[in-house]
């Protein structure tokens, strides 16, 4: 819970970042509760086929449903689960909160615009560095990128035709993020603005951030 009443305070931590952003909308915001949720993974095995396996098909479950589970917690707290509201099955985002969605008090919006001779991944790669100190989070962040905004900047090249960028690696520490990892989900996600249709290149965070745990059941 997040609690800052006084203008003053509010001007101190830099929530007035805006002039449109009225002060009772900044506190309601700062007041904001988050309490915990349960995921799930749902998994069926026949008996039949238990006993017909060759192999121990439940230490391989096991396993497959670990992975699957945290690439489903991961998918929540960066776009969503991407489920319908009503769905039985659907991550109340109210719990995990997306960072995609997430309001600007909280997660940083940072729109690029491509002129029409203009290089995407050279205008993407300057707004990632000179908005990389609104980042106010712990340590040094991980950037979380489709495969194709991470192969258009990999692929630029300099007057000579070399490629600027040797490796992942040689990127990160331009972008000053620990590392990129490249998100499948985030492909073709979308959103509108005061009339402009934005797509989604990548989000900065760092997961530490994040509380993930189970009670002594699960």
């Amino acid at each position: 819970t997040f609690a800052k009443i006084t203008e003053k305070e509010a001007r101190a931590k830099g929530y007035f970042t805006k002039g449109t952003k009225k002060l009772d909308e900044v506190i309601a915001l700062l007041k904001r509760e988050i309490s915990p949720t349960t995921i799930y993974k749902k998994q069926k095995l026949d008996r039949d086929d238990l006993v017909d396996m060759n192999f121990n098909i439940i230490a391989w479950l096991k396993a497959e449903m670990d992975l699957m589970i945290k690439e489903e917690m991961a998918r929540a707290m960066l776009l969503g689960d991407g489920r319908k509201a009503g769905d039985d099955d659907k991550i109340n985002p109210l719990n995990i909160i997306p960072i995609y969605s997430d309001d600007e008090l909280y997660s940083i919006k940072v729109p690029v615009t491509v002129g029409a001779t203009d290089s995407k991944a050279e205008k993407f790669i300057d707004a990632v560095i000179k908005n990389r100190k609104k980042y106010k989070g712990t340590g040094k962040p991980i950037l979380f990128a489709t495969d194709d905004v991470i192969t258009d900047c990999l692929l630029l090249k300099d007057r000579n035709g070399r490629y600027i960028y040797k490796s992942i690696d040689e990127l990160a520490t331009t972008l000053r993020v620990a590392s990129i990892e490249t998100v499948e989900v985030m492909e073709n996600i979308t959103r509108s603005a005061e009339g402009t249709t934005y797509e989604l290149g990548a989000i900065m965070v760092n997961p530490y951030d994040y509380n993930i745990g189970t009670n002594k059941g699960g």
